[in-house]
């Protein structure tokens, strides 16, 4: 997913539970993402990060640094490396922060709009930072 802002394209991932645990309740309480509706795009938190690995060109992990830079929470993390298309791999290098977006069935416009009626959609905006 990529969104037309005024400063050019924003990457987007779609965040879909890979356990039971890992549904809406998860990303508002223990992540503490806002609710979103697709309106308005959420604000830049500087503490979420999306570590890119530069030789694969492959997301390692999703993680929030706590007041000291380490890790207080792994949202996710790539059992493998899976290369990103070539030119979603640049838009992200040149935005520099990301869009992430969840819980949704599956990274479908039509799953991430249902999440949203349903009240069950959160966001956040997060840096990226290369391996």
């Amino acid at each position: 997913m990529i969104t037309q802002t005024e400063n050019g394209p924003l990457p987007g991932l779609v965040l879909v539970p890979e356990t039971p645990a890992a549904g809406p309740a998860d990303l508002r309480t223990r992540c503490a993402w806002p609710a979103w509706d697709l309106t308005v795009l959420p604000d830049v938190d500087t503490r979420w990060r999306v570590r890119m690995e530069i030789g694969s060109r492959s997301i390692a992990a999703i993680a929030h640094l706590d007041a000291d830079g380490f890790d207080d929470i792994l949202l996710w993390k790539a059992p493998k490396a899976v290369p990103l298309p070539e030119d979603w791999f640049d838009v992200v290098d040149r935005a520099g922060h990301m869009l992430l977006a969840g819980p949704a069935a599956d990274p479908s416009d039509t799953a991430l709009q249902a999440a949203a009626d349903a009240g069950e959609l959160s966001a956040v905006i997060g840096r990226v930072s290369f391996l």
